[in-house]
Protein backbone atom coordinates (compact mmCIF):
# COMPACT_ATOMS: atom_id res chain seq x y z
CA UNK A 1 0.00 0.00 0.00
CA UNK A 2 1.29 3.11 -0.51
CA UNK A 3 2.23 6.04 1.91
CA UNK A 4 -0.21 8.48 -0.16
CA UNK A 5 -3.18 5.52 -0.09
CA UNK A 6 -2.85 4.46 3.43
CA UNK A 7 -2.75 8.24 4.60
CA UNK A 8 -6.17 8.93 2.67
CA UNK A 9 -7.52 5.45 4.15
CA UNK A 10 -6.60 6.45 7.59
CA UNK A 11 -8.53 9.82 7.32
CA UNK A 12 -11.91 8.21 6.16
CA UNK A 13 -11.77 5.70 8.56
CA UNK A 14 -11.03 9.07 11.28
CA UNK A 15 -13.65 10.90 9.95
CA UNK A 16 -16.60 7.63 10.18
CA UNK A 17 -15.66 7.14 13.26
CA UNK A 18 -16.55 10.71 14.30
CA UNK A 19 -13.02 12.64 15.38
CA UNK A 20 -12.30 15.77 14.29
CA UNK A 21 -9.47 16.68 12.39
CA UNK A 22 -7.80 19.48 14.28
CA UNK A 23 -6.85 22.46 12.18
CA UNK A 24 -4.03 24.55 13.01
CA UNK A 25 -5.05 28.07 15.22
CA UNK A 26 -3.48 30.70 13.58
CA UNK A 27 -1.71 33.24 15.46
CA UNK A 28 -3.47 36.02 16.81
CA UNK A 29 -2.51 39.48 16.16
CA UNK A 30 -2.52 42.04 18.13
CA UNK A 31 -2.86 45.86 17.25
CA UNK A 32 -0.20 47.28 19.96
CA UNK A 33 3.18 46.13 20.30
CA UNK A 34 3.57 46.87 24.21
CA UNK A 35 6.91 45.39 23.99
CA UNK A 36 8.77 48.73 25.49
CA UNK A 37 8.62 50.80 28.72
CA UNK A 38 10.56 52.92 30.34
CA UNK A 39 10.14 55.14 33.45
CA UNK A 40 11.34 58.43 32.92
CA UNK A 41 10.46 60.46 36.07
CA UNK A 42 7.89 60.65 39.24
CA UNK A 43 6.50 63.51 41.15
CA UNK A 44 7.99 63.47 43.97
CA UNK A 45 11.17 61.97 42.76
CA UNK A 46 11.43 58.46 43.87
CA UNK A 47 13.36 57.88 47.25
CA UNK A 48 12.78 58.62 50.67
CA UNK A 49 10.00 60.97 52.04
CA UNK A 50 9.88 61.38 55.93
CA UNK A 51 6.73 61.63 57.45
CA UNK A 52 6.04 64.47 59.85
CA UNK A 53 2.90 63.16 61.08
CA UNK A 54 0.72 59.95 60.69
CA UNK A 55 -2.07 62.09 58.83
CA UNK A 56 0.66 63.35 56.32
CA UNK A 57 -0.82 63.01 52.79
CA UNK A 58 0.85 62.15 49.46
CA UNK A 59 0.51 62.32 45.82
CA UNK A 60 2.10 60.58 43.65
CA UNK A 61 2.86 60.60 39.83
CA UNK A 62 4.90 58.45 37.27
CA UNK A 63 6.25 59.39 33.64
CA UNK A 64 6.67 56.83 31.51
CA UNK A 65 7.95 56.26 27.33
CA UNK A 66 5.68 53.14 25.70
CA UNK A 67 5.00 52.15 22.36
CA UNK A 68 1.24 51.05 24.16
CA UNK A 69 -1.19 53.50 24.32
CA UNK A 70 -2.88 51.14 27.01
CA UNK A 71 -0.69 51.41 29.63
CA UNK A 72 -1.60 51.78 33.08
CA UNK A 73 -0.60 51.71 36.80
CA UNK A 74 -1.53 50.87 40.42
CA UNK A 75 -0.07 51.99 43.25
CA UNK A 76 -0.11 49.71 46.15
CA UNK A 77 1.32 50.04 49.96
CA UNK A 78 3.54 47.89 51.74
CA UNK A 79 4.32 48.18 55.14
CA UNK A 80 6.54 45.18 56.50
CA UNK A 81 9.11 43.60 53.79
CA UNK A 82 10.78 44.17 50.92
CA UNK A 83 10.11 47.45 48.48
CA UNK A 84 9.24 45.08 45.34
CA UNK A 85 8.11 41.97 46.27
CA UNK A 86 4.36 42.32 46.93
CA UNK A 87 2.88 40.29 49.07
CA UNK A 88 -0.70 40.94 47.78
CA UNK A 89 -1.83 37.73 49.15
CA UNK A 90 -1.70 39.50 52.97
CA UNK A 91 -3.73 42.78 53.07
CA UNK A 92 -2.43 43.24 57.03
CA UNK A 93 1.21 43.44 54.73
CA UNK A 94 -0.05 45.12 51.23
CA UNK A 95 -2.79 46.86 49.71
CA UNK A 96 -3.96 47.71 46.52
CA UNK A 97 -4.65 51.65 46.52
CA UNK A 98 -5.77 53.09 43.12
CA UNK A 99 -5.27 52.63 39.25
CA UNK A 100 -4.23 55.18 37.01
CA UNK A 101 -4.92 55.34 33.45
CA UNK A 102 -2.40 57.19 31.16
CA UNK A 103 -2.87 61.02 30.02
CA UNK A 104 -0.83 61.34 26.98
CA UNK A 105 2.09 63.92 27.13
CA UNK A 106 3.13 63.30 23.40
CA UNK A 107 1.57 60.11 22.07
CA UNK A 108 3.63 60.34 18.88
CA UNK A 109 7.10 60.09 21.02
CA UNK A 110 4.98 57.63 23.45
CA UNK A 111 5.57 59.36 26.61
CA UNK A 112 2.54 59.03 28.87
CA UNK A 113 1.90 61.03 32.32
CA UNK A 114 0.46 58.34 35.28
CA UNK A 115 -1.17 60.51 38.04
CA UNK A 116 -3.01 59.00 41.32
CA UNK A 117 -5.92 60.89 41.81
CA UNK A 118 -6.79 60.32 45.55
CA UNK A 119 -3.98 61.29 47.98
CA UNK A 120 -2.50 58.34 49.79
CA UNK A 121 -1.99 58.43 53.63
CA UNK A 122 0.88 55.93 53.82
CA UNK A 123 1.73 56.15 58.04
CA UNK A 124 -1.76 55.99 58.68
CA UNK A 125 -2.40 52.36 58.18
CA UNK A 126 0.98 51.45 60.17
CA UNK A 127 2.60 51.26 63.32
CA UNK A 128 4.57 54.20 64.94
CA UNK A 129 8.10 54.28 63.54
CA UNK A 130 7.45 51.89 60.55
CA UNK A 131 8.81 52.52 57.22
CA UNK A 132 6.25 52.54 54.10
CA UNK A 133 7.34 51.24 50.64
CA UNK A 134 5.11 52.84 48.40
CA UNK A 135 5.50 50.96 45.08
CA UNK A 136 3.58 52.09 42.18
CA UNK A 137 3.63 49.16 39.06
CA UNK A 138 3.28 49.94 35.82
CA UNK A 139 2.32 47.67 32.84
CA UNK A 140 2.54 48.58 29.56
CA UNK A 141 -0.60 46.28 28.28
CA UNK A 142 -2.75 47.19 30.96
CA UNK A 143 -3.88 44.48 33.73
CA UNK A 144 -6.11 41.82 33.70
CA UNK A 145 -8.02 40.23 36.92
CA UNK A 146 -8.72 37.33 38.15
CA UNK A 147 -11.15 36.36 40.55
CA UNK A 148 -8.79 36.94 43.57
CA UNK A 149 -9.04 41.39 42.98
CA UNK A 150 -6.28 43.88 41.72
CA UNK A 151 -3.17 41.95 41.31
CA UNK A 152 0.48 43.65 40.21
CA UNK A 153 0.68 41.38 37.71
CA UNK A 154 0.22 43.03 33.85
CA UNK A 155 0.20 42.60 30.32
CA UNK A 156 3.18 43.57 28.42
CA UNK A 157 6.14 44.95 29.99
CA UNK A 158 5.90 44.98 33.69
CA UNK A 159 7.54 47.53 35.92
CA UNK A 160 7.51 47.27 39.85
CA UNK A 161 11.09 47.92 40.60
CA UNK A 162 10.68 52.26 41.48
CA UNK A 163 9.09 52.72 44.77
CA UNK A 164 9.16 55.79 47.65
CA UNK A 165 10.07 54.75 51.02
CA UNK A 166 8.22 56.73 53.72
CA UNK A 167 9.13 56.81 57.17
CA UNK A 168 6.94 57.48 59.71
CA UNK A 169 7.03 59.03 62.75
Amino acid sequence: MTRALYSALLLSLLCLAGCLIPIPLEQQVTPENCSSLSVQAAIPPFGTQRATSILEKYSYQVDVTTDCPSVSARLYLQLNGTCCDLNVDNPNVTRFYQQAQAQAVDSTAGSYSLAFSQQVLPCATGFAGSIAYVVPVVASGGFTDGPSGFRPEGLGVVDRSHYWTVICP
